[in-house]
């Protein structure tokens, strides 16, 4: 009788055992899933915060009052960069808005060169840029824009001439080259209000267009340029 008491209280131990290690396997078995619910948890709030932050952002710039400056008519710009320029220019830009969206826009310069050479050395000419822009986008900070421009430009230039009179060539000589230029563009770029009162703006931006010129030579010698007499003497 002692002996199967002994024998039922070990198998009731042991069924007790198994059951911990059952139960205890299983609560090993929910902890990474508990873990990656609250990371997700975690992560959904923090989105949610910055979504929140963001859109208040936006509120709080829109509640913004526009400056007297965003909605003048008139502008004046200028490209203090341009002067470094091989060819460099100097002058001034006026605009004029006719709503939030389009604008008229005109630039006239000078142009001369910085760096001098001996050879098609800008002497020094004029520029005319008529543009219209089209801004759009958040507070319109972006813009497109159409361009004709006129060039007309004084040149130094070197060639070589044969003198028709003595049958000598002539290398190296110097004469003044006048070449106009008319074109086109289209350009894309971006508006960044660098001041709090909004007057003082930058305006990056990239174009491409097409351009066809002529030019005419003056002061030059009453000879014939070597490649069209040696044409001559060939043909």
């Amino acid at each position: 009788m002692k002996y199967l008491l002994f024998v039922i209280g070990l198998g009731l131990a042991w069924m007790g055992s198994c059951a911990q290690v059952v139960d205890s396997s299983k609560r090993k078995s929910c902890f990474p899933e508990r873990l990656n619910e609250r990371l997700t948890e975690l992560l959904i709030r923090r989105q949610e915060a910055m979504i929140v932050r963001r859109q208040e952002r936006m509120e709080e710039i829109e509640r913004r009052p526009y400056r007297k400056s965003d909605s003048s008519r008139w502008s004046l710009s200028l490209n203090p960069f341009s002067v470094l320029e091989l060819q460099g220019a100097a002058g001034l830009g006026v605009g004029y808005r006719v709503d939030h969206h389009w604008q008229v826009w005109l630039e006239s310069a000078a142009l001369f060169q910085l760096y001098p050479g001996t050879a098609q050395s800008c002497l020094g000419g004029i520029r005319e840029i008529l543009a219209v822009k089209y801004y759009f986008g958040y507070r319109e900070s972006l813009f497109f824009s159409g361009e004709f421009r006129y060039k007309d430009v004084y040149y130094h230039d070197v060639a070589n001439f044969n003198d028709n009179v003595n049958m000598m060539p002539v290398y190296g000589y110097t004469y003044k080259l006048e070449n106009i230029v008319f074109g086109g563009a289209a350009w894309f770029g971006g508006q960044i209000r660098l001041s709090n009162d909004h007057r003082w703006r930058l305006e990056p931006s990239i174009g491409l267009g097409p351009k066809a010129g002529q030019s005419s030579g003056m002061a030059c010698p009453p000879v014939i340029p070597i490649r069209n007499r040696l044409a001559y003497m060939n043909g």
